[in-house]
């Protein structure tokens, strides 16, 4: 294997192209030292911004040293081939009204995992608080939320272990009591 260092000639740029990494289908982007993200919620800007930072903290520090490659690249740039966690696809999750002020107003949003616990602590990343309004703190569905996958209330299937698929749609239903 040939490691050479990268002679970047726009110092502090770097080309970082992804795909199928969260929302983001396909993405290439030119990072400078100062990069700003704008559009609207939940298609992916969250998600780059933690993949640069993490980038950022693995590499050292892009801006401060050589990136090291297996062969060199005549164009100068860096190329990250991303794909997303664990392959799993972005699952739709329907949010109830009492917790959109936590989504921004958002109905419905996506999270990716192979289980509902993965996809619930996903979407609480993405969306910080969202897991303490569905879980107790032992991590158990609260008992008045129900969350469905699909039309099925997941009690009856493995709970929180139940497998879900990107074709599968998760709701959060909190109950309702009255007299």
């Amino acid at each position: 294997m040939d490691n050479q260092n990268v002679d970047h000639a726009n110092k502090g740029n770097y080309r970082l192209d992804v795909s199928n990494f969260g929302p983001i289908v396909q993405a290439s982007l030119e990072l400078r030292p100062l990069t700003v993200f704008i559009g609207p919620s939940n298609t992916g800007k969250s998600y780059l911004a933690i993949l640069i930072y993490a980038l950022h903290r693995c590499l050292g520090g892009l801006r401060n040293q050589g990136i090291h490659r297996s062969t060199p690249d005549p164009s100068s740039r860096l190329f990250i081939g991303i794909t997303e966690r664990g392959g799993f696809m972005p699952t739709s999750v329907r949010i109830p009204v009492q917790l959109r002020t936590l989504t921004g107003g958002q109905e419905v949003i996506t999270g990716t995992g192979g289980t509902v616990q993965e996809i619930i602590e996903d979407i609480d990343r993405q969306y910080p608080g969202l897991k303490d309004r569905i879980c107790e703190s032992e991590g158990k569905v609260r008992r008045f939320v129900n969350i469905f996958l699909n039309e099925e209330d997941i009690r009856f299937l493995e709970n929180l272990g139940t497998p879900v698929t990107e074709k599968d749609e998760l709701s959060i239903i909190p109950a309702i009591a009255g007299g």
